[in-house]
């Protein structure tokens, strides 16, 4: 589904801004994190997040193929 079925575009318009501006945020101030919250911390964020990111793909793989009525 579209982020722009339900709001309109100066929503979008807004969403896509402030996701933008929080990655470059991160990305210019990357050093400064990496001081505050430390190597150990962000090794746990990373692998977190892998374990996220592989249960989304899991779950978007199932819905693929119960769409395709192969489960």
């Amino acid at each position: 589904m579209l982020f722009s079925t339900y709001y309109g575009l100066p929503e979008v318009i807004i969403s896509i801004a402030i996701a933008s501006l929080v990655t470059y945020l991160v990305i210019r101030f990357g050093f400064l994190i990496m001081k505050v919250v430390g190597v150990n911390m962000l090794r746990f964020i990373g692998r977190f997040m892998s374990l996220i990111i592989m249960a989304w793909a899991v779950s978007l793989i199932i819905q693929g193929l119960k769409e395709t009525m192969l489960i």
